[in-house]
């Protein structure tokens, strides 16, 4: 009876499908030099290209681009931590690996101020890239970018929880003219403590001067303490030594967001999020708790997937309700070791200094440009930010859907590894941060530690043992029905794409 139930859906569902959907979602892109003749050159690398050059691939352009001979402007002030910056033709390879829509709402889109931002933009068009996250306004921010392949249309939003000071976008106000920047999602910290503990918060902020404007207020008996983008209030029902930690999307941000999907789903085939959230740490696979739960909101007002980047490492999968949600996708390009503009703040940046004077003598080095080459600074300030391989390890992440009338149903989702050159090659680090399909070993290694991420979310992650072409390859595989056709399917699809 079971069998003939089964076959009876297939049959269904083979009847009323009427377009298969591959979405290729990526991480971060973090580019500064020429890559794409060095990727064609290497057999692991243009395999990958091979793998996307025919796929719709969708990532985060995090940087800036710049023709120094046109750039009449200067580094902004404030950075995403570190001025990134690439010149034009470093973009140009990207259309080879199927790149086609891009997020641009980051913690670096404005380094370089809103004219590189403005800058930046105009280069992605000038390659064919569609992008969404960065405008004129917030209003511009927020709206969605289209693209259309094979009679589907599809849309982008792009938000991020991660900002400067001033690298968000407003609206005009009366006279007061609109301010361009990137989509932002605010999370506001509200930390309720004990008496003890909040005299400890008011003599730390007394004493650092963070609330010097504001200090304490006192409203109807309640006091608080505005610290930044934090209010720590006394909380008499808690213990004296107490803290209650609480992050809170701001409305008005969530709200906007909602608005720009509903605007995606009515003028699309299938809407893509993408979310750029660090958290309190990078090195952690952990996912905060508001930010799982307005995933699943967005999802509940009609996203069909989201992909998250941010921390430069993998965290865990989830399904919610049928659609994917890639909480972080780590890095596709991190090039940060080969930056060709480096701003005075960058080499004297209080952080670099102190870390510099904890080091044992030997592993020290002069923060001077004129002392020390570039190339030995950027190698030491990864070793201080990124010394791990973790963030050089990642995944393209193939989601493939079945469109029943109206309705995109997640059928499986492909999971390549990729590794990007963590180890030197022919004693030299200018490979470092370039993909290329990871072998069998260290693919193990890359899907283990994403079962490990999803298992929280309940995630199941198979691990395929394959050989292609007498070489092993490995490649997870996510099911939403574990029918013998659908993994006749996938396994199929991994074929087509390696061969």
């Amino acid at each position: 009876m079971n069998d003939l139930k089964e076959n009876n859906d297939r049959n269904i569902t083979n009847s009323i499908v009427s377009d298969v959907i591959t979405i290729a979602t990526v991480g971060d892109i973090i580019l500064t030099v020429d890559f794409i003749e060095k990727m064609e050159s290497h057999p692991e690398c243009l395999e990958l290209i091979n793998i996307l050059k025919h796929l719709l691939v969708v990532g985060n352009y995090e940087g800036t681009i710049i023709d120094p001979d046109d750039f009449e402007s200067y580094p902004d002030a404030l950075s995403g931590f570190g001025w990134l910056a690439t010149e034009p033709s470093a973009v140009e390879g990207l259309t080879s690996l199927g790149l086609k829509m891009l997020s641009r709402a980051n913690n670096h889109a404005t380094d370089w101020g809103r004219e590189g931002m403005y800058m930046t933009n105009a280069y992605l068009e000038e390659e064919g890239f569609v992008h969404a996250g960065t405008g004129d306004s917030r209003l511009a921010s927020r709206e969605p970018c289209y693209y259309s392949e094979n009679d589907i249309d599809y849309s982008l939003i792009s938000w991020t929880t991660e900002i400067t000071a001033d690298s968000t976008a407003s609206n005009s106000l009366f006279s007061v003219e609109a301010r361009p920047g990137v989509s932002s999602l605010h999370r506001h910290t509200y930390i309720r403590v004990g008496s003890n503990a909040y005299n400890l918060v008011k003599q730390v902020a007394a004493a650092t001067g963070v609330s010097p404007s504001i200090g304490e207020l006192e409203i109807n008996g309640y006091k608080l303490i505005n610290i930044a983008n934090s209010v720590v209030e006394l909380d008499y029902g808690l213990s004296p030594d107490q803290i209650v930690i609480e992050n809170k999307l701001d409305q008005i941000d969530v709200e906007e967001i909602k608005e720009g999907i509903q605007e995606a789903r009515a003028n699309s085939d299938f809407v893509i999020a993408a979310q750029h959230h660090h958290g309190l740490y990078n090195n952690t696979t952990n996912v905060d708790n508001d930010i799982q739960e307005f995933c699943r909101e967005v999802i509940d007002e009609g996203v069909d997937l989201i992909f998250g980047h941010g921390p430069h490492r993998l965290r865990g999968i989830e399904i919610y309700k049928g659609k994917p949600i890639f909480y972080s996708l780590g890095n596709f390009f991190f090039t940060d070791n080969t930056q060709q503009f480096l701003t005075w703040d960058e080499w004297e940046r209080y952080l670099w200094r102190v870390l510099n004077n904890h080091l044992p003598s030997s592993e020290r080095i002069d923060l001077d440009p004129y002392q020390t080459s570039v190339e030995d600074f950027l190698e030491w300030k990864r070793l201080m930010v990124f010394p791990s391989d973790l963030n050089f390890k990642s995944v393209i992440a193939i989601s493939i859907f079945n469109r029943i009338g109206n309705k995109n149903i997640l059928s499986f989702i492909l999971l390549i590894p990729i590794e990007l050159f963590f180890e030197e090659v022919n004693g030299t680090k200018e490979w470092r941060g370039i993909p290329r399909v990871a072998d069998a070993e260290t693919a193990d290694k890359i899907l283990e530690y994403l079962q490990n991420a999803s298992n929280e979310f309940n995630t199941d992650i198979d691990i395929i043992s394959l050989n292609i072409r007498n070489k092993p390859r490995k490649v997870g595989l996510i099911f939403q029905d574990d029918r013998s056709d659908i993994r006749d399917s996938a396994l199929e699809l991994i074929k087509d794409l390696f061969k």
